[in-house]
């Protein structure tokens, strides 16, 4: 295997190299935070037993963007990073998957 291919899930990720490779590959760092993301909050949602519902009035979102972020379909949005990461008590680093 290439010194610049990483497994993820199965998946492979090139990894940057000194000539500038980046995103070019079927799953990019970008897509591998948001669904870490995805992960987190359906799992800090359901421990706090919450319907999407629920979570989308207290965040002030609507159910269907909580779907979607559960879903992977759409990118959290910096204010509402924040807002997840002070209801759940963690720091948008977990919720990203940038710490443990």
């Amino acid at each position: 295997m290439s010194p610049y291919l990483q497994s993820y899930r199965g998946k492979y990720i090139i990894l940057p190299n000194f000539r500038g490779v980046k995103h070019f590959a079927k799953l990019s760092w970008h897509n591998i935070i948001m669904e870490i993301f995805a992960e987190r909050l359906r799992e800090l949602r359901k421990e706090k037993g919450l319907s999407t519902e629920a979570l989308a009035k207290i965040i002030g979102v609507s159910d269907t963007a909580i779907c979607n972020w559960e879903n992977n379909k759409h990118d959290v949005r910096g204010e509402q990073l924040a807002k997840l990461a002070q209801y759940f008590e963690v720091s948008a680093g977990y919720l990203l998957g940038l710490e443990e």
